[in-house]
């Protein structure tokens, strides 16, 4: 029987994947604004501004009055700017804000910030006629440890904040700490593995992304902490010889400058070039045995032929033969030269001067690096044989996998950074380092013991863990009996998509699809939280600068898609908040960005800012908003430090 919700609030939550401000280049781009208005407009608005208190002039001419206005100053005095903002440019009428915004527009092409190239507005219309709020989704408040520079958001850390009524604290903070204090090195399942192969004279290979040398280029994925911890291990506490060690390095590209394996940009990349160094230090140059963009390494929509190309390239040596690193940096150079990315480089491998290829072999330890989750599955199931995984997921996106291609008889000692998949370390006994465990104070994991109700949740299938495992608290499966999901397979090889790389064929992503699905199940009128990943925006941000009208395009149809399902879900008495789980594609790079995102709050009632010391929130703020629009009462655990607890940032009257 279907439950109704007549009597009940009901609320859509939108996660527009990728998607900040930049208050620095804005800022430049309304300094030139400015400069180019017409006397008498510059004079006009002028004086309103000498007559209004705490009202600047960037907060009248910016396309969104939100993004210009201090994150640190109270909620009180934001609320008064936010009022008097909007009076002034009613004021002002619609000829003079239309030239207006015509002239920002023309600057920002200048800085390519594709939020204000743009020509659809709805999107900021939205966010000027209802409360807005600046979002930290970066550093501490991501759940990563301090420093700096800040470590820049993820689409995994987002959607965990995003679901949790506390800061969802991330593993990378416990393995960093387990370094300085030195419990690294005697970490049980890393040393238990390396023992094995001691034993038995078996070779170690070493698995990991390469980059996240800092908080801004990368640490997504991997960290360069953790890689120089493990070859101390190895080198200098096991004192193993580095003909028994081998790499697999993958090449970012995505979180990290985009030709970051052989070249430099603000202070960090050449990462192949300080993997040298790290390794010459001790004397294990020739350890570095092969190397694949994370396109086909770290693909996570189950395309086999990608799976395959990673598996070969491990075991049976099938790759690009290259006979050193001297060599290895010309060959990436000259793909660079024809267009392509870090990540997608094709399997490769450095021979060292044609000595004999290194295969995996029965009996050799596998260590992989990478602690995010979604990205290491494939791969980790293909080399323990764990086959039901990937039949499962890649059958669950419409594209079931033949396998043919996987060694049955090849048994290895496998080591992962943490839990990928609970099936690996249950059943295939596989080692997990730091045991990452699911987030306890997640809003999803409690919904059960204060509704009754239905909630759903919906996204693309390359978005699928992130509005799954992630959104849940790192749950593979729901704990809820209420919880429904939709998952829209992503467009794939038959439109032309072999990788991430290839979605510019697609900018728009399944974002109609997904607008359409949402308002339907607003119209059905039978789940109480409806909740929406739209990714066009992340996807294409990491195909900057190169495929910057495509990402336009793509910023446009995230827009279109969000004000169609706001349109229904006011229309249908549903509450709505627009978030991001991180910024991306406001910076014209390849990379996440550290900047703010922006959370929107909808409705037909009188929706009531809670004052609060500072107008800025935190991701993990709106699931108590949540709750409290629709008068839950979770339990939760607090946080020690006040900071670190969700608290709602508005009601309604």
């Amino acid at each position: 029987m279907n439950t109704h919700h007549n009597n009940k609030e009901k609320i859509v939550l939108v996660i527009n994947d990728g998607l900040g401000f930049n208050r620095n280049t804005s800022s430049k781009i309304l300094e030139e604004c400015w400069e180019s208005l017409n006397q008498d407009l510059k004079e006009e608005i002028k004086l309103i501004c000498a007559n209004t208190e705490n009202i600047n002039i960037n907060h009248i001419i910016s396309p969104i009055i939100s993004e210009q206005i201090d994150p640190n100053i109270s909620m009180d005095l934001a609320k008064d700017i936010i009022i008097t903002s909007r009076k002034i440019r009613k004021k002002l009428g619609e000829a003079k804000t239309v030239l207006i915004r015509s002239i920002v527009r023309d600057i920002s092409k200048k800085y390519k910030y594709i939020p204000w190239v743009s020509k659809f507005e709805k999107l900021e219309e939205i966010r000027n006629e209802f409360w807005s709020w600046p979002t930290r989704a970066y550093g501490t408040w991501a759940g990563f440890e301090d420093s700096l520079p800040t470590i820049q958001g993820n689409s995994e850390t987002g959607h965990q904040q995003i679901g949790n009524l506390t800061v969802a604290k991330q593993i990378t903070m416990e393995i960093s700490e387990s370094i300085y204090n030195n419990n690294f090195k005697k970490n049980n399942s890393i040393n238990y593995v390396i023992d094995k192969a001691m034993d038995t004279n078996n070779d170690i290979i070493i698995s990991t992304l390469l980059s996240g040398m800092r908080g801004d280029d990368g640490g997504v994925h991997s960290s360069w902490k953790h890689l120089e911890a493990t070859l101390n291990l190895i080198f200098t506490i096991k004192n193993i010889p580095p003909k028994k060690i081998y790499i697999h390095a993958i090449l970012d590209g995505r979180d990290s400058y985009e030709y970051g394996s052989i070249k430099n940009k603000n202070g960090t990349g050449n990462y192949l070039g300080k993997l040298r160094i790290l390794l010459k230090k001790y004397n294990a140059e020739n350890s570095l045995r092969w190397i694949v963009g994370r396109s086909i390494a770290m693909d996570r929509d189950y395309r086999e032929e990608s799976a395959k190309k990673n598996y070969d390239l491990l075991t049976k040596s099938s790759g690009e033969k290259i006979r050193n690193i001297s060599k290895l940096r010309k060959y990436i150079n000259s793909l660079h030269d024809s267009g392509r990315t870090d990540q997608d480089i094709p399997p490769t491998i450095i021979s060292n001067n044609n000595e004999t290829s290194k295969n995996l072999e029965s009996g050799d330890t596998f260590i992989n690096l990478n602690f995010r989750a979604d990205r290491q599955i494939i791969i980790t199931s293909s080399l323990s044989n764990t086959k039901n995984i990937l039949i499962r997921e890649s059958t669950k996106r419409q594209n079931k996998w033949k396998l043919d291609w996987v060694d049955t008889n090849l048994k290895l000692n496998i080591c992962t950074m943490t839990e990928y998949h609970p099936e690996l370390s249950n059943k295939q006994k596989i080692k997990v380092a730091f045991n990452t465990g699911s987030q306890k104070n997640n809003f999803l994991s409690k919904w059960d013991s204060f509704s009754k109700s239905k909630y759903i949740l919906i996204a693309e299938s390359v978005k699928s863990a992130h509005m799954g495992y992630f959104i849940r608290g790192r749950r593979e499966t729901p704990t809820s009996i209420n919880e429904n999901s939709h998952i829209i397979k992503t467009f794939d090889k038959s439109y032309g998509i072999e990788s991430d790389t290839d979605f510019y064929k697609v900018p728009k992503m399944r974002n109609i699809e997904i607008s359409e699905f949402v308002t339907e199940k607003v119209l059905e009128n039978k789940h109480q939280l409806i909740a929406c990943n739209l990714s066009a925006t992340d996807m294409l941000g990491h195909l900057l600068p190169k495929r910057y009208a495509e990402a336009i395009e793509a910023y446009e149809s995230n827009g279109e898609a969000i004000y169609q399902i706001a349109r229904c879900a006011l229309k249908n008495n549903y509450k709505l908040i627009i978030t991001s789980d991180h910024g991306n594609i406001e910076d014209n790079t390849s990379s996440h960005t550290s900047n703010d995102i922006l959370t929107t709050l909808m409705s037909n009632n009188s929706i009531e800012p809670i004052l609060k010391k500072e107008y800025i929130i935190n991701l993990y703020d709106i699931c108590p908003t949540i709750a409290k629009i629709l008068n839950f009462k979770p339990d939760f655990e607090v946080e020690e430090k006040s900071a670190y607890n969700g608290y709602p940032f508005a009601k309604l009257n």
